[in-house]
């Protein structure tokens, strides 16, 4: 089921899909717009998605 869903996608939406956030880790990777930041804000500086506590 998984990988008929990730067939539907482009290889934007299965890098997405991939991403594990992990509010521990030094670095943190957006699910929505892939940008790489260090940890501390919790939104991403790029699009301002919400992520962690």
């Amino acid at each position: 089921m998984e990988d008929a869903f990730l067939d539907e996608l482009d290889e934007r939406g299965r890098a997405s899909a991939a991403v594990v956030v992990n509010l521990d880790a030094d670095t943190r990777t957006c699910p929505a717009c892939l940008h790489v930041y260090a940890k501390g804000p919790v939104r991403c500086p790029e699009c301002r998605l919400h992520i962690g506590a």
